[in-house]
């Protein structure tokens, strides 16, 4: 007979009842101070938000609170598509990289790289930054972008802070999953391999669902950081105010904008911790790494806040040691115009003999009514308040140092166009499409790079544009190989030629008659005849420039698949005298059934 449920029991001593209220007042606190946050956020920015329309702070990208605009599309769509990027990469690898060291890697790996993982979690975020804008963005994406023809700025850009950001919470995700995987009951495996099941079911059909809900709390923790990240962000996502839907583009995030706009040190403050910070290279005046440092600091330039800048001071602090030199202060002059990486195909016998190409590439050019300034004919630009016309801003890391940010006020330039053109809306630039033509020299060979100045982009007012670098890729030869500045060609003989050998006659790769010695017992593929002065030229600018390579004939032999009586009845001589019994014809149904009957029917051998 089934019991009726009975409620809880209420607690019976104080003990149990103090610890009731205790665990229920932590939850309505947690849940309170989530509460209180929500509030102070929505209270703060309820002025804005009645001034500039609630539906338009998400849906406007027009971002300026000088004049009232607090757009926030773009700082939006930046958070998210980081964001994105990064959990689409993280968590496939995280959780893979975490069921193989729960389920297969053996056990000296496993704490190997349990220890390994711990000391990626604890590596602050600025160290990403730098990596990411130095190694990733800089030497990775910026080539990659180039050789596809892709817009970049450097390789900054939502991509590269979403694969950075990707880096940062891989640790995150990995560690957690692997403890949730270790979790897992032995019985569970051991009861999935009893009924057959592999070790990939078993993983895959218990472990991974038993531990899926703490598998998804370790990528909503990560997925936290991710968009809540700011300093690595800051540093190669571009701090670009315009919203363009690719991933290439650079763009803003909302921890980014928060990070350069909120100063919460004094300039009092700032000197204290700077002091402190280098304190320890004072403690050692002898050596060169604290001489570097004192120069960075030396050379600064007054600035408003009282910052030190710290991609000037690193700049001369680690450049002794990877042979930068350089003192981390950028150029005030007008900057040189981007390379375009194009890709030019051409054929075999093209790269051989030299060709010319015409095609037509997209580049930037300054605008011709107003000659690259953005300002409408007959104005000026005017000088920037935010940035006082230096172009950059200065954003607090929290330890007080400082790193130097392009303005978003103005974009780098230091002025801002109050009257735009209307030939290029402000820009400075317009977009065309440039004829080239392209001179192929001889000889050259795949991936061969021709650079071609200035036919890239253009550059500031008054700077040089970019160069064109061209990027050749020669189609294979349906006939021809090539191996350096020799030619590889395969040529069929029939097998009397081979055994007798005599001349063959075949073409070059431009069509020319050459004549070819076969010797005698030639055989296939082991029998290589060069024909010197057939191959290709050498390459430009080096010492085989314009001498040709050879020509190697590879000799085939064929094997005739119908012969005719009469050389059927010679192939039966030659292999009675090579002294090898000849096969008799095969013959038909109806010569079968003639010696059937004639009794000439070879007897059948009997089964034992």
């Amino acid at each position: 007979m089934t019991q009726p449920a009975t409620a809880p029991r209420a607690p019976s001593s104080w003990g149990d009842r103090a610890f009731l209220w205790l665990s229920q007042g932590a939850g309505a606190f947690v849940l309170s101070v989530a509460a209180a946050l929500v509030a102070i956020l929505t209270y703060q920015a309820w002025p804005a938000l009645t001034r500039f329309g609630e539906l338009r702070v998400l849906t406007s990208s027009d971002w300026n609170p000088d004049r009232g605009a607090y757009g926030a599309l773009l700082f939006v769509y930046g958070t998210l598509a980081t964001a994105a990027i990064a959990m689409l990469v993280a968590v496939p690898l995280g959780v893979g990289a975490a069921a193989y060291l729960s389920e297969i890697a053996p056990p000296r790996v496993r704490r190997v790289c349990a220890f390994l993982l711990e000391l990626l979690a604890a590596i602050p975020s600025v160290i990403f930054g730098f990596w990411a804008l130095e190694f990733l963005a800089r030497r990775g994406l910026a080539p990659a972008f180039n050789l596809l023809g892709l817009p970049n700025q450097g390789g900054e850009g939502i991509l590269a802070a979403g694969l950075v950001l990707a880096v940062m919470i891989l640790p995150y995700i990995t560690a957690l999953s692997f403890d949730v995987c270790q979790a897992v009951p032995r019985s569970q495996r051991e009861g999935s391999l009893a009924l057959g099941a592999t070790r990939w079911h078993t993983i895959w059909k218990v472990v991974l669902p038993y531990a899926r809900p703490g598998i998804i709390a370790a990528c909503f923790l990560a997925l936290g950081r991710a968009i809540g990240e700011t300093m690595a962000v800051t540093m190669v996502i571009g701090n670009a105010q315009h919203l363009r839907l690719t991933p290439t583009a650079t763009g803003d995030s909302i921890p980014s904008i928060i990070a350069k706009q909120l100063h919460e040190t004094g300039p009092a403050d700032v000197d204290k911790r700077a002091v402190l910070i280098l304190q320890e290279a004072r403690r050692q005046p002898g050596t060169e790494a604290a001489a570097k440092v004192r120069e960075a600091i030396a050379l600064q330039p007054a600035e408003p806040t009282g910052h030190v800048l710290l991609g000037d001071l690193l700049g001369d602090f680690f450049g002794s040691f990877f042979g930068g030199g350089g003192n981390g202060r950028r150029s005030r002059g007008p900057r040189r115009g981007e390379s375009i990486a194009a890709v030019l195909e051409i054929e075999l016998l093209e790269a051989a003999t030299g060709t010319s190409k015409t095609f037509t590439i997209p580049t930037e050019q300054n605008c011709r009514e107003c000659g690259g300034s953005g300002a409408k004919t007959g104005t000026q630009p005017a000088q920037c308040r935010r940035c006082r016309g230096q172009g950059f801003e200065v954003a607090d890391t929290g330890f007080g140092i400082s790193t130097r940010m392009r303005c978003r006020g103005c974009q780098g330039r230091g002025a801002v166009i109050t009257d735009p053109c209307p030939g290029c809306r402000g820009a400075g630039r317009v977009q065309m499409n440039e004829e080239v033509v392209a001179n192929i020299p001889p000889g050259v060979d795949n991936n061969t790079v021709l650079t071609y100045p200035s036919r890239g982009h253009a550059g500031e007012p008054g700077a040089p544009r970019g160069d064109l670098e061209l990027h050749i890729r020669v189609r294979e030869h349906r006939v021809f190989q090539r191996d350096g500045h020799n030619l590889i060609c395969q040529c069929p003989i029939s097998f009397a030629r081979a055994a007798l050998g005599g001349p063959v006659e075949i073409a070059s790769l431009t069509g020319e008659k050459i004549t070819v010695d076969v010797p005698r017992g030639a055989q296939t593929h082991s029998t290589v005849v060069r024909v010197p002065g057939h191959g290709m030229p050498g390459p430009p600018e080096t010492r085989r420039a314009g001498q040709k390579g050879d020509l190697l004939v590879q000799l085939v032999v064929e094997t005739p698949t119908k012969l005719t009586a009469e050389q059927e009845e010679l192939y039966r001589k030659l292999a009675e005298l090579e002294g090898a019994a000849a096969p008799t014809p095969r013959k038909g149904i109806f010569g079968k059934l003639k010696d059937l009957v004639s009794g000439d029917a070879p007897p059948k051998e009997e089964k034992k």
